[in-house]
């Protein structure tokens, strides 16, 4: 189970095949202030058909 604080909705399109890695990356990038803060992030697709959830631990920097 993900306990977050926050959900952000990300409105920009994603390629699905980016691993974890590039979206934290992604995240590094758009949201320095909000990327390890527990929060829950929401990506899509450009057809928004499909959808990825990443969460990343303030106190490990563990991603889920």
């Amino acid at each position: 189970m993900i306990h977050s604080n926050s959900i952000y909705f990300v409105t920009t399109p994603i390629d699905m095949r980016f691993g974890m890695g590039r979206l934290t990356t992604f995240l590094q990038v758009n949201f320095p202030n909000k990327c390890y803060s527990g929060s829950l992030f929401i990506f899509t697709n450009r057809q928004q058909s499909m959808f990825k959830l990443i969460s990343i631990d303030s106190a490990s920097k563990k991603v889920s």
